[in-house]
């Protein structure tokens, strides 16, 4: 007799976390329908996105976590989720008491305890007390877990999901997309400022500003690509960046949009028009980060200079750009420990105009520092596996827990 498979409902908070989740979504699929929600807009549409790629296994309706009892009581009898996975940082206290009264197992994946969480241990107590199963990212995630009431039993420490995500996505898509390229000649962005925090666009508009006025004529056929972490921010770094420039240097700037860049017949933006300008492109699409990566000779991971302490490395590290990661990166601290044992694949600055200097001295020695895929290959080898250890831990409990024990 064929048993149904039962359901889980997955919770992330956007797009990127949406993104680090998709192994493990895959692993789950196996054995489980999967129901996805997220928070922020930039996550409803990629659910959107990767639903009609086929990138995500099964969607469901997209509820605002505000009326997690609404979605509930929404879904029909025999589809009603046996298991809650909330992912990160996403321990939203109002869902956790909703579910865990309806007698749903309440499942932490990817999870992260920050020194500020920490501050209001006192509030959160109650709630993480009603956790019945937190993978930990680390040691001390799973340290601060405990103290905050989770049961010691009911703790793993397993690592980061989102390194197998980054490579099972590209791995999916390798027929559909342009191939890497692996010479430098042929990559026609010279720097991509990934995931730029609110706090950092004046830095890194003030540093920039330094670096143009001494060398603007060797800056001129070059394009430069910022990528705000929030879309939104676009039009304020568009308006602060003209608003810097030089009224008599203004005909050799080009400051535009990746949606307004003319396209070619390959479907990848042309930076190559305007040949005798600086071109500064600002990133105002989603899900094209990645294929903008693998265009540029080297990448600024933002997100590592104010106080968002660290943003993802891997993703710009798999597509070859040599890496620049500021001081502040205490976050992805085991992604920085990989620059530190492969230095051939980027470096740690102090400031942003050391990245202009340093790209400056690469280029006019004609040094050629990109990796090769063989030491990124390498590099990561360490951080996979995450996904499948994740998904069997899960299943196990699951399939052992005596309220909510399913048959697959």
């Amino acid at each position: 007799m064929l048993i149904e498979k039962p359901y889980i409902w997955l919770h992330v908070a956007s797009l990127g976390d949406l993104k680090a989740t998709l192994s493990l979504q895959a692993y789950l699929s196996h054995h489980y329908h999967l129901y996805l929600s997220t928070v922020t807009s930039s996550g409803q549409i990629g659910l959107k996105s990767l639903t009609q790629t086929n990138l995500i296994p099964k969607s469901a309706p997209i509820f605002h976590p505000l009326a997690p009892y609404f979605a509930y009581e929404q879904l029909p009898k025999d589809q009603k989720p046996v298991a809650l996975i909330l992912e990160y940082l996403e321990v939203w206290p109002h869902w956790v008491w909703i579910w865990h009264r309806l007698g749903i197992k309440i499942i932490v994946v990817d999870g992260k305890i920050t020194d500020q969480t920490m501050r209001f241990r006192w509030f959160l107590k109650p709630f993480f007390r009603q956790i019945d199963l937190f993978l930990a990212q680390s040691d001390q995630d799973a340290q601060y877990a405990q103290l905050l009431g989770v049961r010691e039993s009911s703790i793993h420490t397993m690592g980061f999901g989102k390194y197998d995500s980054i490579l099972w996505t590209q791995e999916k898509e390798k027929e559909k997309t342009k191939p890497l390229n692996t010479q430098r000649d042929l990559r026609d962005i010279l720097l991509t400022v990934g995931c730029l925090a609110i706090d950092e666009e004046d830095l890194l508009i003030e540093d920039l500003n330094r670096f143009y006025q001494e060398n603007l004529e060797w800056l001129k056929n070059q394009t430069i690509y910022i990528a705000p972490r929030q879309i939104q921010r676009v039009k304020h770094i568009e308006r602060k960046l003209k608003k810097s420039i030089q009224s008599n240097l203004w005909s050799q700037f080009s400051i535009t949009r990746k949606s307004q860049v003319l396209i070619d017949q390959n479907r990848l933006p042309n930076h190559r028009q305007n040949p005798n300008v600086f071109r500064i492109i600002l990133l105002d699409t989603y899900g094209d980060l990645e294929s903008i990566y693998a265009q540029s000779k080297y990448a600024l991971i933002a997100g590592s200079f104010g106080k968002r302490n660290g943003q993802n490395l891997i993703e710009a590290m798999t597509q070859g750009a040599y890496l620049f990661v500021g001081p502040r990166a205490q976050k992805i601290e085991t992604e920085k420990q990989l620059l530190r044992q492969f230095p051939m694949l980027g470096q740690e600055v102090d400031q942003m105009i050391q990245v202009f200097h340093q790209i400056l001295h690469f280029e006019t020695e004609k040094i050629d520092c990109r990796p090769s895929p063989v030491l990124i290959n390498q590099a990561i080898q360490s951080l996979l596996g995450v996904s499948s250890k994740q998904a069997q831990i899960i299943d196990e409990y699951l399939n052992t827990s005596p309220q909510s024990k399913v048959q697959t």
